[in-house]
């Protein structure tokens, strides 16, 4: 029989497809944060609008607004209470009005990302995720560590 190996070899091999992964996994974590961080700098490149008071289930934040038309229209209507529930990732609220879409593709979402889902559909980001999706970012809610589970009252108001 041919011997195609040593077991010094398959250890060898081993190591060196372990090490292979987690470089690709830092890799990839590196590039999702300079790509999110880009994101961010890109939709604040002409300024932040105004900050936003985001009170969830009486407990305020802040957060900041991304220059859109999108954002620009959604803080015409402030202030606005809205009930909320989980959907998948998110906290989903429907609006009385109707909002513009302008999606981006997405390949990370933040814990505390405010987005548009639809043109009556605001939701919060509830954790940290990869997406191919393609979302409406108007926000971001700062200092956000978590987010209570079940139905929730979240207010949004405008800061001047």
């Amino acid at each position: 029989m041919k011997k195609y190996g040593s077991i010094p070899t398959a250890l060898a091999f081993i190591g060196f497809c372990a090490v292979a992964v987690v470089c690709f996994l830092f890799v990839r974590d590196f590039v999702n944060k300079r790509e999110n961080q880009a994101r961010i700098d890109e939709a604040n490149e002409v300024g932040k609008l105004a900050d936003i008071r985001v009170t969830i289930n009486g407990k305020s934040y802040t957060a900041i607004s991304y220059n859109s038309k999108a954002t620009q229209i959604l803080l015409e209507e402030l202030p606005i209470d809205l009930e909320m529930d989980t959907e998948g990732n998110f906290k989903v609220g429907f609006t009385y009005f109707k909002l513009p879409i302008e999606h981006a593709k997405m390949k990370t979402i933040k814990m505390g990302d405010i987005i548009i889902i639809d043109d009556s559909h605001i939701a919060i980001a509830a954790k940290n995720f990869d997406t191919d999706e393609r979302y409406t970012l108007v926000g971001h809610i700062e200092n956000l560590d978590s987010i209570p589970g079940g139905r929730l009252t979240v207010s949004f108001m405008k800061i001047e």
